[in-house]
């Protein structure tokens, strides 16, 4: 693996990204085209991506892989759940950021950053991990995730409904054709991956826009959020690393790769989102997601020097 061809490629997205804040400024991207563009990447391309990824041969290694790392996801998170709840407690998050700072620690950029970036680093195959640790992201941030930044008093139920959406979905389609080794005809497997293939560059613009929308003076003005950042960024993928590689080994390195590398994504892009909706702070959200998008430039190339 090439430091410079890497730090190329995540220097490509991070310019994407830039593009997206730019045209979010001048208005060129609208706020309707924002929510638009949303919809289409999670309900279309997105989906696509994560079919795609798994029209793989079935082997062995590859499904026996796709159990540990669901096991290595599980874990992950409860391990960032724990460090979340301690690191609050440490910076003394005010009550109505408390949640927003813990979701921020817990939920990285797995879909919208994660995906390309490993691609990126690895080569298109480990995606297929990816979409197995997505999974998991899936069913917790729509559990755990609304839970912890929700601050009103009324209590949030949830049901089957809340955890069924395109990306559920394409994981149980994309799996199911997996592991029973069905057959896709050439053509089929062409539209998934060229829709799919349009994710990485509209959900970097998508970003940049998301980010648009914040006041600049507003952005940088929480100490809080860089301590978020640092630990989001470096302290959970190096224990990510120096947990998971003694125990899986050379062998599974690819494993431990892809866990490193979502583990030191920058926050969730959807973390505004849910605040907006439950009763959290969108602004402090939204900052978590800029503050720790605009230091991952610096962060995933260096972490990538780990697989080097």
């Amino acid at each position: 693996m090439n430091f410079t061809a890497v730090y190329n490629q995540i220097a490509i997205l991070f310019l994407l990204i830039i593009f997206g804040y730019v045209f979010g400024k001048v208005k060129i991207i609208s706020e309707d085209m924002i929510s638009n563009l949303s919809k289409f990447i999670l309900d279309l391309a997105l989906p696509s991506l994560i079919i795609s990824a798994m029209m793989i041969p079935r082997t062995a290694e590859k499904f026996k892989g796709s159990l540990i790392m669901l096991i290595i996801a599980f874990s992950t998170y409860a391990g960032s759940y724990v460090i979340a709840k301690i690191v609050s407690k440490i910076i003394k998050s005010p009550k109505e950021h408390k949640g927003i700072f813990e979701f921020s620690l817990i939920f990285s950029n797995v879909g919208f950053m994660g995906f390309p970036v490993i691609a990126t680093i690895f080569g298109p195959e480990p995606v297929f991990y990816a979409v197995i640790y997505n999974a998991a992201f899936v069913l917790l941030v729509y559990t755990l995730g609304i839970s912890l930044v929700n601050t009103s008093e009324e209590k949030v139920d949830f049901s089957i409904k809340d955890l069924i959406n395109t990306g559920v979905m394409a994981s149980i389609i994309g799996y199911t054709l997996f592991a029973l080794a069905v057959p896709v005809p050439e053509v089929i497997k062409g539209v998934f991956s060229l829709v799919g293939n349009t994710t990485t560059p509209l959900s970097m613009i998508l970003i940049g826009a998301m980010l648009s929308t914040l006041p600049i003076n507003k952005m940088f003005n929480n100490w809080r959020i860089y301590i978020i950042a640092f630990i989001r960024l470096f302290v959970l993928p190096l224990i990510t690393f120096f947990v998971f590689k003694p125990i899986l080994g050379m062998d599974n390195i690819e494993l431990v790769g892809v866990a490193v590398i979502i583990a030191g994504m920058p926050v969730a892009a959807n973390a505004a989102l849910i605040a907006q909706e439950y009763a959290g702070d969108p602004e402090v959200a939204s900052q978590c997601v800029f503050i720790s998008t605009l230091f991952s430039i610096i962060s995933i190339p260096i972490l990538s020097l780990l697989f080097m």
